[in-house]
Protein backbone atom coordinates (compact mmCIF):
# COMPACT_ATOMS: atom_id res chain seq x y z
CA UNK A 1 0.00 0.00 0.00
CA UNK A 2 1.43 3.23 -1.44
CA UNK A 3 1.74 5.63 1.84
CA UNK A 4 0.40 9.02 2.04
CA UNK A 5 1.82 11.96 1.34
CA UNK A 6 0.72 14.91 3.80
CA UNK A 7 1.64 18.63 3.12
CA UNK A 8 2.79 20.76 5.49
CA UNK A 9 -0.18 22.41 6.21
CA UNK A 10 -1.39 18.96 7.26
CA UNK A 11 1.12 18.04 9.05
CA UNK A 12 0.95 21.19 10.97
CA UNK A 13 -2.23 20.57 11.65
CA UNK A 14 -1.73 17.01 13.05
CA UNK A 15 1.11 18.24 15.26
CA UNK A 16 -1.12 20.84 16.90
CA UNK A 17 -3.27 18.11 17.80
CA UNK A 18 -1.45 15.66 19.14
CA UNK A 19 0.35 18.83 20.91
CA UNK A 20 -3.45 19.77 22.41
CA UNK A 21 -4.02 15.87 23.14
CA UNK A 22 -0.94 15.51 25.38
CA UNK A 23 -1.36 19.11 26.80
CA UNK A 24 -4.89 17.31 28.21
CA UNK A 25 -3.18 14.84 29.67
CA UNK A 26 -1.07 16.69 31.76
CA UNK A 27 -3.68 19.43 32.40
CA UNK A 28 -6.55 17.63 32.90
CA UNK A 29 -8.68 18.40 35.57
CA UNK A 30 -9.66 14.65 36.68
CA UNK A 31 -6.77 14.08 38.98
CA UNK A 32 -5.57 11.65 41.65
CA UNK A 33 -6.27 8.05 41.78
CA UNK A 34 -9.46 7.98 40.95
CA UNK A 35 -8.09 9.30 37.12
CA UNK A 36 -5.12 6.47 37.01
CA UNK A 37 -6.72 3.33 34.67
CA UNK A 38 -5.24 0.71 36.59
CA UNK A 39 -5.89 -2.16 34.53
CA UNK A 40 -4.95 0.27 31.13
CA UNK A 41 -1.35 0.77 33.00
CA UNK A 42 -0.94 -2.67 34.71
CA UNK A 43 -1.34 -3.98 31.16
CA UNK A 44 0.81 -1.60 29.75
CA UNK A 45 3.66 -1.70 32.04
CA UNK A 46 3.79 -5.74 31.73
CA UNK A 47 3.70 -5.68 27.94
CA UNK A 48 6.93 -3.47 27.97
CA UNK A 49 7.82 -5.69 30.51
CA UNK A 50 7.42 -8.65 28.29
CA UNK A 51 9.71 -6.72 25.70
CA UNK A 52 12.36 -5.81 27.74
CA UNK A 53 12.34 -7.74 30.42
CA UNK A 54 10.96 -11.31 29.44
CA UNK A 55 12.95 -13.20 32.60
CA UNK A 56 10.80 -11.29 35.14
CA UNK A 57 7.57 -11.97 33.61
CA UNK A 58 4.60 -9.55 34.68
CA UNK A 59 5.64 -8.33 38.34
CA UNK A 60 2.81 -7.06 40.43
CA UNK A 61 1.88 -3.98 40.31
CA UNK A 62 1.21 -1.58 43.44
CA UNK A 63 -0.54 1.56 43.62
CA UNK A 64 0.90 4.88 45.89
CA UNK A 65 -1.32 7.84 46.24
CA UNK A 66 1.52 10.35 45.47
CA UNK A 67 5.35 9.47 45.16
CA UNK A 68 5.99 10.11 49.08
CA UNK A 69 3.85 7.66 49.88
CA UNK A 70 5.25 5.01 46.67
CA UNK A 71 9.03 5.83 48.25
CA UNK A 72 7.60 4.72 51.55
CA UNK A 73 6.32 1.59 50.24
CA UNK A 74 9.75 1.24 47.97
CA UNK A 75 11.78 1.37 51.70
CA UNK A 76 10.05 -1.77 52.92
CA UNK A 77 10.52 -3.50 50.15
CA UNK A 78 14.32 -2.58 48.89
CA UNK A 79 17.25 -4.62 50.36
CA UNK A 80 19.31 -1.39 50.15
CA UNK A 81 17.58 2.13 50.19
CA UNK A 82 19.94 3.24 47.52
CA UNK A 83 17.75 0.93 45.13
CA UNK A 84 15.33 3.09 45.54
CA UNK A 85 14.93 5.63 42.72
CA UNK A 86 12.11 6.78 40.73
CA UNK A 87 11.80 5.51 37.34
CA UNK A 88 13.92 6.99 34.22
CA UNK A 89 10.51 5.91 31.88
CA UNK A 90 7.49 4.82 32.47
CA UNK A 91 6.51 8.70 33.62
CA UNK A 92 4.89 11.84 32.63
CA UNK A 93 8.69 12.26 31.81
CA UNK A 94 8.32 10.50 28.56
CA UNK A 95 5.35 12.24 27.45
CA UNK A 96 7.68 15.17 25.44
CA UNK A 97 9.47 11.75 23.51
CA UNK A 98 6.18 9.68 23.05
CA UNK A 99 4.21 12.75 21.61
CA UNK A 100 6.81 12.94 18.59
CA UNK A 101 6.40 9.15 17.99
CA UNK A 102 3.07 9.70 18.11
CA UNK A 103 2.89 12.67 15.39
CA UNK A 104 5.69 10.62 13.43
CA UNK A 105 3.19 7.47 13.12
CA UNK A 106 0.12 9.30 12.51
CA UNK A 107 2.59 10.85 9.33
CA UNK A 108 4.05 7.35 8.62
CA UNK A 109 7.61 7.87 9.67
CA UNK A 110 7.61 5.22 12.56
CA UNK A 111 5.33 2.41 13.69
CA UNK A 112 7.39 0.47 16.72
CA UNK A 113 4.98 -1.44 19.29
CA UNK A 114 6.71 -1.18 21.61
CA UNK A 115 6.37 3.02 21.59
CA UNK A 116 2.62 2.00 21.67
CA UNK A 117 2.84 0.32 25.01
CA UNK A 118 4.17 3.33 26.29
CA UNK A 119 2.04 5.88 24.57
CA UNK A 120 -0.65 3.25 26.49
CA UNK A 121 0.85 3.61 29.50
CA UNK A 122 0.71 7.61 29.66
CA UNK A 123 -2.66 7.61 28.44
CA UNK A 124 -3.64 5.19 31.37
CA UNK A 125 -2.48 8.46 33.84
CA UNK A 126 0.74 7.25 35.32
CA UNK A 127 2.18 10.17 36.67
CA UNK A 128 5.36 8.28 37.95
CA UNK A 129 6.57 4.66 39.29
CA UNK A 130 9.10 3.13 41.25
CA UNK A 131 10.22 -0.43 39.47
CA UNK A 132 11.93 -3.80 41.25
CA UNK A 133 12.85 -5.96 39.05
CA UNK A 134 9.87 -8.00 41.20
CA UNK A 135 7.46 -5.11 41.51
CA UNK A 136 5.86 -2.03 40.48
CA UNK A 137 4.55 1.04 41.98
CA UNK A 138 2.92 3.27 40.57
CA UNK A 139 1.64 6.73 41.41
CA UNK A 140 -1.30 9.14 39.92
CA UNK A 141 -1.26 12.14 38.71
CA UNK A 142 -1.62 15.37 41.77
CA UNK A 143 -4.57 16.16 42.42
CA UNK A 144 -3.92 19.95 41.74
CA UNK A 145 -1.68 21.55 39.78
CA UNK A 146 -0.93 25.28 39.19
CA UNK A 147 1.11 27.44 36.73
CA UNK A 148 1.67 30.08 35.16
CA UNK A 149 0.76 31.87 31.66
CA UNK A 150 3.59 29.62 30.25
CA UNK A 151 2.62 26.10 31.65
CA UNK A 152 5.46 26.29 34.22
CA UNK A 153 5.02 25.16 37.55
CA UNK A 154 4.00 28.44 39.86
CA UNK A 155 1.85 29.57 42.50
CA UNK A 156 2.50 32.77 44.61
CA UNK A 157 1.05 31.80 47.67
CA UNK A 158 1.15 28.27 48.09
CA UNK A 159 1.66 25.14 46.64
CA UNK A 160 1.63 24.47 43.00
CA UNK A 161 1.34 20.68 42.92
CA UNK A 162 -0.11 18.61 45.62
CA UNK A 163 -1.85 14.56 46.26
CA UNK A 164 -4.54 13.07 47.95
CA UNK A 165 -2.16 12.73 51.41
CA UNK A 166 -1.30 15.81 51.56
CA UNK A 167 1.60 15.90 50.17
CA UNK A 168 2.73 18.88 48.05
CA UNK A 169 5.45 20.63 46.52
CA UNK A 170 6.18 24.69 45.87
CA UNK A 171 7.11 26.02 42.98
CA UNK A 172 7.79 29.99 41.52
CA UNK A 173 7.71 30.04 37.50
CA UNK A 174 9.40 26.28 37.21
CA UNK A 175 11.60 26.68 39.76
CA UNK A 176 11.28 24.18 42.96
CA UNK A 177 11.47 25.86 46.01
CA UNK A 178 11.52 24.94 49.55
CA UNK A 179 8.34 25.21 51.85
CA UNK A 180 10.43 27.18 54.41
CA UNK A 181 10.01 30.34 51.83
CA UNK A 182 6.73 29.70 51.57
CA UNK A 183 5.91 29.48 55.13
CA UNK A 184 8.04 31.08 57.04
CA UNK A 185 9.45 35.19 56.96
CA UNK A 186 12.34 35.04 54.63
CA UNK A 187 15.16 36.23 56.05
CA UNK A 188 18.69 37.67 55.10
CA UNK A 189 20.10 34.83 57.12
CA UNK A 190 18.16 31.98 54.91
CA UNK A 191 19.34 33.50 51.68
CA UNK A 192 22.84 33.43 52.51
CA UNK A 193 23.02 30.06 53.73
CA UNK A 194 21.00 28.76 50.38
CA UNK A 195 23.67 27.04 48.43
CA UNK A 196 21.16 26.74 45.29
CA UNK A 197 21.23 29.46 42.98
CA UNK A 198 18.16 29.22 41.32
CA UNK A 199 16.03 28.88 44.60
CA UNK A 200 18.30 31.70 45.94
CA UNK A 201 17.06 33.99 43.26
CA UNK A 202 13.65 33.28 44.11
CA UNK A 203 13.93 33.81 47.38
CA UNK A 204 15.53 37.03 46.83
CA UNK A 205 12.93 38.09 45.12
CA UNK A 206 9.96 36.83 47.40
CA UNK A 207 11.79 38.73 50.31
CA UNK A 208 12.45 42.31 48.26
CA UNK A 209 16.24 43.02 46.63
CA UNK A 210 16.00 46.18 48.69
CA UNK A 211 14.69 44.52 51.76
CA UNK A 212 17.65 42.20 51.86
CA UNK A 213 20.70 44.46 51.37
CA UNK A 214 19.41 46.49 54.10
CA UNK A 215 18.79 43.91 56.51
CA UNK A 216 22.48 41.90 55.92
CA UNK A 217 23.76 45.20 56.42
CA UNK A 218 25.51 45.33 52.67
CA UNK A 219 27.20 47.99 51.36
CA UNK A 220 27.10 48.98 47.73
CA UNK A 221 30.72 48.78 46.58
CA UNK A 222 30.90 49.67 42.99
CA UNK A 223 28.73 50.03 39.78
CA UNK A 224 29.43 49.54 36.32
CA UNK A 225 28.20 48.19 32.83
CA UNK A 226 28.40 44.49 34.09
CA UNK A 227 26.59 45.08 37.46
CA UNK A 228 26.57 45.95 41.21
CA UNK A 229 28.92 45.18 43.44
CA UNK A 230 28.32 45.03 47.22
CA UNK A 231 29.49 43.79 50.72
CA UNK A 232 29.55 42.74 54.03
CA UNK A 233 32.12 42.89 57.09
CA UNK A 234 31.90 40.15 59.12
CA UNK A 235 33.37 39.93 62.58
CA UNK A 236 36.31 37.17 63.00
CA UNK A 237 35.62 36.39 59.38
CA UNK A 238 36.42 37.63 55.78
CA UNK A 239 33.85 40.23 54.31
CA UNK A 240 31.04 38.38 52.36
CA UNK A 241 30.34 40.05 48.54
CA UNK A 242 28.28 39.43 45.37
CA UNK A 243 27.65 41.19 42.38
CA UNK A 244 23.78 41.82 41.16
CA UNK A 245 23.64 40.84 37.42
CA UNK A 246 20.77 41.33 34.71
CA UNK A 247 21.63 38.58 32.09
CA UNK A 248 22.14 40.54 29.10
CA UNK A 249 20.07 38.56 26.73
CA UNK A 250 16.81 36.22 27.04
CA UNK A 251 17.02 33.09 28.39
CA UNK A 252 15.67 29.91 26.77
CA UNK A 253 14.64 27.47 29.65
CA UNK A 254 12.71 24.27 28.99
CA UNK A 255 11.05 23.45 26.06
CA UNK A 256 11.11 26.41 23.46
CA UNK A 257 7.89 27.63 20.95
CA UNK A 258 8.03 24.79 18.40
CA UNK A 259 6.10 23.11 20.44
CA UNK A 260 6.87 19.65 22.86
CA UNK A 261 5.95 17.98 19.23
CA UNK A 262 9.16 19.06 17.40
CA UNK A 263 11.30 17.75 19.76
CA UNK A 264 12.91 14.28 20.21
CA UNK A 265 15.01 14.32 23.37
CA UNK A 266 12.89 13.29 26.12
CA UNK A 267 15.79 15.14 28.30
CA UNK A 268 14.57 18.24 27.18
CA UNK A 269 10.62 17.84 28.11
CA UNK A 270 9.31 19.26 31.56
CA UNK A 271 5.91 18.89 31.77
CA UNK A 272 5.64 21.87 34.12
CA UNK A 273 8.06 23.95 31.75
CA UNK A 274 6.08 24.09 28.26
CA UNK A 275 6.74 26.67 25.79
CA UNK A 276 8.95 28.41 28.31
CA UNK A 277 10.25 32.07 26.24
CA UNK A 278 13.52 33.55 26.70
CA UNK A 279 13.13 35.89 29.33
CA UNK A 280 15.72 38.00 31.52
CA UNK A 281 16.51 37.60 35.21
CA UNK A 282 18.04 38.96 38.07
CA UNK A 283 20.99 37.07 39.32
CA UNK A 284 22.95 37.62 42.76
CA UNK A 285 26.58 36.47 42.32
CA UNK A 286 29.06 35.42 45.41
CA UNK A 287 32.47 36.62 44.60
CA UNK A 288 35.88 37.17 46.32
CA UNK A 289 35.87 39.77 48.86
CA UNK A 290 38.53 41.34 47.40
CA UNK A 291 37.09 42.43 43.82
CA UNK A 292 36.75 46.18 43.29
CA UNK A 293 34.86 45.86 40.39
CA UNK A 294 31.62 43.77 39.35
CA UNK A 295 33.56 43.16 36.31
CA UNK A 296 36.32 42.19 38.53
CA UNK A 297 34.12 40.36 40.50
CA UNK A 298 33.23 38.02 37.62
CA UNK A 299 36.36 37.86 35.91
CA UNK A 300 37.79 36.33 38.62
CA UNK A 301 34.48 33.81 39.57
CA UNK A 302 35.37 31.80 36.20
CA UNK A 303 39.23 32.24 36.52
CA UNK A 304 39.81 35.23 34.28
CA UNK A 305 41.19 38.52 34.19
CA UNK A 306 38.95 41.44 33.29
CA UNK A 307 40.47 41.88 29.94
CA UNK A 308 39.79 38.36 29.26
CA UNK A 309 36.23 38.02 30.61
CA UNK A 310 34.86 41.50 28.58
CA UNK A 311 36.42 40.20 25.27
CA UNK A 312 35.26 36.20 25.74
CA UNK A 313 31.38 38.50 26.53
CA UNK A 314 32.18 40.50 23.24
CA UNK A 315 33.21 37.34 21.36
CA UNK A 316 29.78 35.14 22.71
Amino acid sequence: MEQKEFTSEEKEKIAEDIKEQFLRIVLNDARGMASLDKQAATEAIHAIYEKLYPEYGKPPVEFALSPRKARERAMEIADDPNEVVFSGYGNVGDIGWVSNYVYKRAIGEMNEELFDDFEKLIKANVFDMIQFDERIIMVPYPIFLKYDDQYRLHCEDGAAIGWEDGSMFYADHGVKIPEKYFKEIITAKMIDEEDNAEVRRVALKRMGFDNYVKEAEFEEVARDEWGVLYRRERENDVPLAFVSVLNSSPEEEGVSEEGLVARMNPEDFRPSELFRPGYYKRYSIRCHHESETPLEALAASVGLTSEEYAQVEIET
